[in-house]
Parts: C-alpha cells; structure tokens; sequence
C-alpha cells in the first residue's frame, strides 16, 4: 500500500466523503463525455490500462482557490479545447486549454496503467502529441472522496486560514497560547 493511499483512506475513514480531495472542470453531459470516450477507444490500448473513473481538468488539489470561488467561479459551466495526446508507460491524458488549472499542462486523464500507475501520474507526462482540436463543456465543481461531486452544504473545509475564521465568526485570529488556562480549556 502506498502512503498515499494509506493517508486517503484515513482521512475517508475519519471525515467521510465530504472532505473536498480536488476542484476540477467535470465533464457531466453524456453528450460530452462521448467526445472522450470516442479519443479513449481510439488512443487507449485494449489491454493493461485501467479507465479513469471520471474525466476532469483538475483546477487545484483541495478547495477551490478562494480567488475563483470570489469571482463566482464554482458551478460555472466552462468550456474546454483539447488540443494534444500524451501518453507514457504509466498515464494516457489529453491536453487541454481554456481555463486555469495549477498543472504545468491542464489535462484530462483518460487511462493509467494496471501495472503501479494512477491518474496522478498524467501531470508527468513529457511528450505531447498535437490532434484535432475538440470543444467539451464541463462544470468547475469541488470532489470529494469516491471522486463524489460535492454540492456547497456537503463540503467539509478541514483547511483553516484566518479569513476562513473570521468569516465563520469565530473570531479574527488564531487562537494563541494566551486563549487558554493552565488546563488547557479556552478561556471565554
């Protein structure tokens, strides 16, 4: 079992599914997840490869960056170009563009291999093969465990900032040493 495995699962074990693993567009519509089956059978050999669960372009691992969820960007239906295969002995992704993602090179996992890959492996794919420019349309959403979609009243936000404090109401700092007495219960 690798650490990171070891780490998703506790963490599903101890907050559930709520916990938001990655912000993602997610391509939703059958109509669009078509388009990418269709380059799967066509890019993905029969054999050896394990299918990606769902196709997304990962924005960032985590909540969504505050700056975008400002902006209004959560739940906002964007449309993706995918420009560009690249495939390595251990992930098959398509290249994409058309919105931002904290990846060297947004993408769109397609397989990874059964013999130790997984989908994460797509970002360290090096040689990208230019093909037919395809428009896809997702929907920027936050993911949690079981790659479940999280609705905003499903999200359990365990990252704590100080605006997040604050804006909670819980105060505008974190608490200091001097919050507390001698037995360690907060003083009021």
């Amino acid at each position: 079992m690798s650490i990171r495995k070891f780490i998703r699962d506790i963490i599903q074990e101890t907050y559930g599914p709520s916990v938001v693993r990655y912000t993602a567009v997610v391509i939703e519509e059958p109509a669009e997840i078509q388009k990418i089956e269709n380059l799967y059978r066509e890019y993905v050999p029969e054999t050896g490869w394990t299918k990606a669960r769902n196709y997304h372009m990962t924005i960032s691992l985590g909540p969504i960056p505050d700056s975008l969820r400002n902006r209004g960007d959560l739940n906002k239906d964007v449309e993706l170009t995918i420009s560009t295969i690249g495939i390595s002995d251990r992930a098959i992704a398509l290249g994409t563009f058309g919105y931002y993602s904290k990846n060297e090179v947004p993408h769109i996992t397609l397989a990874f291999n059964k013999r130790g890959g997984e989908p994460a492996d797509s970002k360290y794919i090096s040689e990208w093969q230019p093909i037919q420019n395809i428009k896809v349309k997702g929907v920027i959403r936050e993911v949690g465990h079981g790659d479940k979609v999280l609705k905003e009243r499903d999200v359990m936000n365990i990252v704590a900032t100080p605006d997040r404090i604050a804006h909670a109401g819980g105060g505008s700092k974190f608490p200091q040493p001097e919050d507390f007495d001698q037995f360690g219960n907060m003083i009021q």
